[in-house]
């Protein structure tokens, strides 16, 4: 995986196509405007990395990680998460849930395991959810878990949505 640091969408996908050939290789989080993360084979996240740089197109940084998380590498893992999450009982929502897989809410409950499966295999749609989340009226945030690192992407999603952080509190 590397993260695309000032490089655009439309040209973080297009250097995932150009590259791609009979291999994987594909967006795997949209985090916030020119930050993308790529994941796949490892030869050819290299070569984007490359072209990258040596296209002056931004500043690419490969990420230490266990797995190309977020792109169909991941199948065999999805298909076996599939089955237990079939497993769980789902009730109803009594707010709505966004999905990081389509950045819009879940339409049931009953959506849960297929969503969480696909998101195994899809990118993250951060930027695309918070957006969303704005333009329902969201104008403050809570960010749940360690760290602050949601809340740094979205000061530059939107600085003017506050985010609280649960570690604070």
């Amino acid at each position: 995986m590397a993260a695309l640091l000032g490089v655009p969408r439309q040209d973080a996908e297009a250097l995932c196509a150009e590259f791609i050939g009979d291999g994987v290789l594909q967006p795997a989080n949209y985090n916030e405007p020119g930050q993308i993360v790529i994941a796949g084979e490892t030869a050819r996240v290299q070569q984007v990395v490359e072209a990258v740089k040596t296209r002056g197109l931004g500043r690419p940084r490969l990420l230490k990680v266990s797995a190309p998380f977020h792109c169909r590498m991941l199948q065999p893992a999805a298909d076996r998460l599939d089955v237990l999450l079939h497993q769980v009982t789902y009730h109803p929502f009594h707010l709505p849930v966004l999905s990081n897989v389509t950045a819009q809410p879940y339409v049931s409950h009953h959506d849960v395991p297929i969503q969480l499966v696909a998101q195994i295999c899809a990118p993250v749609r951060w930027e695309d959810s918070m957006r969303y989340a704005i333009e329902q009226g969201c104008d403050s945030l809570l960010e749940v878990g360690p760290g602050k690192v949601l809340a740094g992407l979205m000061r530059r999603i939107a600085p003017e949505v506050e985010v609280l952080a649960l570690e604070e509190m």
